[in-house]
């Protein structure tokens, strides 16, 4: 269940009560400077129009509409009365405008927001209609247009707190899509008891404590006296901007350590968590409403606590994440250059932040998993009052794969079940061996070719590879695109180049790429381009016709986006970049020229079968089936690595008859008909 569900079912009677008149003198005020245009009714449901003008239940869905206008037209509008319950949610929401401050303008306009998020009716109703979002603000409000960008001018505290998106005079978007307040947020104002501001809009800050207490030379000891001088110096020179990223593998102690910092500062440490939202948009919800809970927590705190900042998982609020990239620099860059608290942000993986904002932190620090004597000291700090034998703390600080953060946990857990000596060793063995043994990743199998790679088969129109070669050796740069029929050799020759010229290779499909949220995508390409460049290594791109297809065709945006992203990260790599698809004609018309060469891959030549099947079978068997094989013209290396794996794992002494059978019936389900002939 989503927050905003869980909120309205525990007000559903607060809505029936307080709600209806308010809302329904809202859809009186559209009706109003609308004019009457059954445009506005458009989307309304017959429930929702019974519920919000008392029409009678016999109403029939075509006759509403008609009503509606007629009884506005005569001015016999019958709206719901108001409850003392309305009155309780005027009194909570001008508690809000009080404490915020607001003025009598902004008080109304927030009465309208707050109403109109919690109503669905009349967010179908203003969204149908037509003009600019500023003009119905007036007229719902009934306060001049004028006035209104007078106050819009002067960034009010509505659009600060980004409980409304500033209305544009030349916007075609109606006001309801102004409106930032979702509807969770809006039932926390009108159930507001007052004296809670700090609750009310950084609903997702908690404070921060370590059970371990563990102390600064738990920890590395130049990163932990850099840390505290840091943070020393800030806090005494009232310097803003002061931040700190630490990355690291998980369970390496961050957020320990960042407790133990506050501890040692003497300052409380609070944190903006992460919001779980399980909608597609999941990624650009969760890291855009933790933007905006920082800003209105400096705004409330900064000048008022001597406390930091913790900002956990905060890989999630950098541009790549959050896809409109402008948007999110505007309100990220200053969090990082003027922040009054400073703040400590915490990530497993750097690369996905972009330089731009690397550069914004005073310090980029990485946290180790640390060396054996080094994990023993903070195991026993931990682990304190359970009454763990030395060796037990030994042989687990000796094993790389345990963490600070797995034994934390566990030792808990122990305390938990009042565990102690070895009730307690045997607990947390137990549980270590099981969870390592769960979250092992199977590494990813090495390309083997099931066939010796020779180049000299390969049927292909492109440089050749001993002119190239040494070319790409000496710059360090290429970008290649090898294009053709499945199995022709194209990602044998890749793991060729890369063999050659001593290099690693990064290789992705587009199974490892594409992502099901939006911006997922782009992201993942960056990471991989990221670490070619990083590990100086090559990076295969199989499938690319997946992420580089036509954008002529596209009937989402998000696919021209992606496309885009690719195309500026070929063009910015300063590596070497290989690329491969079955389906040329599936490309964009852009990505050819983004190539310093593209290989054009065939079947393989007659040559190339007697090379092949020679070196299987021998001359003999080749010199007896020659005629037969002369005749298969849709053979590919693959084809012959077909064979010489059902040789190695099925059938040891396949015969070179079966094998030509094998052969002949793999060139003709590739649905192309063979030359006539007599097969030997």
């Amino acid at each position: 269940m989503t927050q905003s569900q869980g909120a309205t079912q525990t007000n559903a009677q607060f809505d029936s009560g307080a709600l209806q008149p308010l809302c329904a003198d809202l859809a009186k005020r559209i009706l109003d400077f609308c004019d009457g245009d059954e445009d506005a009714l458009s989307e309304l449901k017959l429930a929702d129009a019974k519920q919000l003008f008392l029409l009678p239940e016999s109403l029939q869905k075509n006759q509403f509409k008609t009503q509606i206008i007629s009884a506005w037209q005569r001015d016999k509008l019958i709206l719901p009365s108001a409850t003392h319950n309305t009155q309780s949610a005027l009194a909570a929401i001008g508690r809000v405008a009080t404490e915020l401050k607001l003025s009598a303008l902004e008080h109304q306009i927030l009465e309208l927001i707050v109403i109109t998020a919690l109503s669905a009716p009349l967010q179908s109703m203003l969204a149908g209609q037509d003009g600019e979002p500023l003009a119905q603000l007036a007229g719902l409000s009934g306060i001049n247009k004028q006035i209104l960008l007078e106050l819009f001018e002067q960034q009010p505290i509505l659009v600060q707190l980004d409980w409304l998106k500033q209305p544009q005079s030349s916007s075609y978007h109606s006001f309801e899509y102004c409106i930032q307040l979702d509807e969770s947020e809006a039932w926390s104002i009108v159930n507001y008891p007052g004296n809670q501001l700090l609750k009310l809009l950084v609903p997702t800050m908690q404070t921060v404590t370590d059970p371990a207490h563990l102390p600064l030379t738990a920890f590395d000891e130049d990163t932990a006296t850099l840390c505290f001088r840091y943070l020393q110096g800030a806090q005494q020179q009232g310097q803003p901007g002061a931040n700190i990223l630490l990355f690291g593998p998980p369970g390496t102690g961050k957020t320990s350590f960042s407790c133990t910092l506050a501890n040692a500062l003497k300052r409380p440490l609070f944190s903006i968590d992460s919001i779980s939202v399980d909608l597609d948009s999941t990624e650009l919800c969760n890291g855009n409403k933790r933007l905006r809970d920082m800003s209105n927590f400096y705004r409330l705190q900064g000048r008022h606590t001597n406390g930091l900042l913790l900002i956990d998982e905060c890989e999630d609020l950098f541009p790549e994440s959050l896809g409109n990239r402008d948007s999110v620099k505007a309100k990220l860059h200053p969090l990082l250059e003027s922040n009054p608290l400073p703040a400590i942000w915490i990530t497993n993986e750097i690369l996905d932040i972009p330089d731009s904002c690397l550069r914004r932190f005073g310090l980029v620090l990485e946290l180790k998993p640390g060396n054996c004597e080094f994990k023993l000291r903070r195991f026993r700090k931990i682990s304190r009052g359970l009454r763990l034998s030395q060796k037990f703390l030994l042989e687990l600080a000796k094993e790389q794969t345990v963490t600070v953060g797995h034994l934390s946990k566990y030792v808990q857990s122990a305390k938990l079940a009042m565990l102690s000596g070895r009730a307690a060793e045997s607990f947390i063995g137990n549980q270590l061996s099981t969870i390592l043994q769960l979250s092992k990743q199977k590494p990813k199998p090495t390309y083997q070719p099931a066939v010796s790679f020779n180049p000299a088969v390969l049927n292909y129109n492109g440089p050749a590879l001993e002119k190239m070669l040494p070319q790409v050796q000496k710059i360090g740069q290429a970008n290649l695109l090898l294009e053709g029929p499945p199995g022709t050799g194209k990602t044998a020759l890749a793991h060729y180049i890369a063999q050659q010229l001593s290099r690693p290779i990064v290789a992705k499909t587009a199974s490892d790429l594409l992502d099901k949220y939006v911006g997922g995508t782009e992201t993942k390409l960056a990471q991989a381009f990221a670490a070619a460049r990083q590990s100086r290594a090559i990076l295969l791109l199989d499938e690319i016709d997946s992420l580089l297809s036509d954008r002529h065709g596209h009937q989402h945006s998000w696919e021209t986006t992606q496309v885009n992203e690719l195309l500026v990260q070929i063009e910015r790599f300063d590596g070497i970049l290989i690329a491969s698809t079955n389906f040329a004609e599936h490309l964009d018309p852009a990505v050819r020229r983004r190539f310093d060469a593209v290989l054009q891959f065939d079947y393989l030549t007659k040559q190339a079968i007697r090379t092949l099947f020679t070196n299987q079978f021998g001359p003999q068997a080749y010199g007896k089936h020659q005629r037969a094989l002369d005749s298969l013209s849709f053979l590919t290396t693959g084809d012959f690595a077909v064979i010489r794996r059902r040789i190695e794992r099925l059938e040891p002494d396949l015969s070179a008859e079966q094998a030509l059978i094998e052969l002949t019936v793999i060139n003709k389900n590739k649905g192309h008909k063979a030359p006539v002939g007599f097969v030997a």
